[in-house]
């Protein structure tokens, strides 16, 4: 089952990442660049969707065109959206 975790980035949406990718695969989004995140070692490079922002809808359809994913989890406890 191919899953997106939207929200990657934050202490939930990491750790949620890493459970479900090491079970059954998994892709992340991050609202920055990747390379932002490089340094952590938290994500896999090659599934990792950067650059978006969860109030755009063309984010959002490039985020599930890119994981084509069965399920999704949205993990963003927590984020100012005003």
């Amino acid at each position: 089952m191919r899953t997106l975790v939207l929200g990657a980035a934050g202490m939930l949406g990491h750790r949620a990442w890493r459970e479900l990718d090491r079970d059954i695969g998994a892709f992340a989004t991050v609202r920055g660049s990747a390379d932002d995140y490089a340094s952590f070692r938290w994500f896999d490079a090659r599934r990792v969707i950067d650059v978006v922002d969860v109030l755009s809808e063309a984010d959002l359809d490039r985020a599930m065109s890119v994981a084509r994913p069965d399920a999704a989890a949205n993990v963003l406890l927590g984020e100012r959206l005003a």
